[in-house]
């Protein structure tokens, strides 16, 4: 957990070619409460990790007609190798959200006792009075720098808007009326910055009844989140894409037809209006792997199609 700080990001150039979140431009400027590189190399320990929340159904589907949803929290060490990080017994389980109903659009209750911990791990940090390496203790600091959810759970967690509100993005400030999902110049989107993003939220916050509250929503999308709390969160760049359920679980397929309503059709399939290249699958791949892959490329290319038709 140490040595990944060893050819560490902090004074060093981000490399041509990223494998890791320590690879990434974020962790290269991630600065400490102290104002200073939080991966330097100094006597703490210094770990950073990620926040994942998921709603499941413990009775698989359906039982006697009804659906039941518990929620889980975890939190993951990203300082481990890879390899390691998402074995059984090196996941933290945060908490549970009991059913039988997934919460309201919040889940500032729940994750409130975990903020608690991170901002006193944050600063001052907490020292632990004996470690194998460190008899003597060691002072050690944390903090949270990914949120991997699926789609819907990202939005409860950070406190955003669902891809139906009119201000469905919560990276930029398209409106479904205004540019819509088969808008593609891109050059024209802005995107939320974090000040930004905590203005708004912090706009709704202040409110003092509903009402004002679901006026303020309706404007912005964005909710109060008790992420928020953590003073060196960024919103716009700590919330990423969740691979497991988009690709491993095929739900990317959900997502698109279900959620974001763009479908396929045979000469949409045929005669792309902008070809996206992904590049050759890896060997590793299984056959179903490789077909998802492409069809993850042509519902890239769909709302494209749709804008410029033959």
């Amino acid at each position: 957990m140490d040595a990944v700080w060893e050819s560490g990001p902090c004074g060093k150039g981000v490399p041509a070619e990223m494998n890791d979140i320590f690879d990434g431009q974020f962790l290269h400027d991630f600065k400490g409460c102290d104002g200073h590189c939080f991966g330097r190399q100094t006597k703490e320990g210094r770990y950073v990790f990620s926040l994942s929340i998921d709603f499941f159904n413990p009775f698989t589907n359906k039982q006697a007609g009804k659906k039941v949803s518990f929620g889980v929290i975890s939190v993951v060490c990203l300082n481990l190798p890879v390899s390691m990080r998402y074995k059984v017994e090196n996941m933290f389980l945060a908490g549970v959200i009991p059913g039988p109903k997934e919460p309201p659009p919040t889940l500032k209750h729940y994750l409130s006792p975990l903020v608690d911990e991170l901002l006193v791990f944050w600063d001052p940090g907490v020292r632990f009075s004996y470690t194998c390496k460190f008899p003597e203790g060691r002072l050690i600091l944390c903090a949270l720098v990914l949120v991997v959810c699926d789609l819907l759970a990202t939005r409860k967690t950070v406190g955003y808007a669902a891809c139906s509100h009119e201000r469905f993005c919560n990276y930029c400030n398209c409106t479904r009326t205004g540019q819509g999902y088969g808008h593609t110049d891109c050059g024209a989107w802005h995107r939320r910055s974090n000040e930004e993003w905590r203005r708004a939220a912090d706009e709704y916050q202040a409110c003092r009844n509903e009402e004002d509250k679901v006026a303020q929503f309706n404007k912005t999308g964005v909710r109060w989140s008790e992420l928020l709390r953590l003073p060196y969160f960024d919103v716009s760049r700590c919330v990423v894409v969740d691979p497991m359920h988009n690709l491993f679980l095929s739900l990317i397929k959900e997502h698109f037809t279900g959620i974001l309503g763009i479908s396929l059709s045979k000469r949409q399939e045929e005669k792309p209006a902008i070809v996206i290249p992904l590049g050759t699958p890896p060997s590793n791949l299984n056959p179903n792997d490789v077909m998802g892959a492409e069809k993850l490329r042509r519902w890239l290319e769909k709302p494209v199609a749709s804008t410029f038709p033959d």
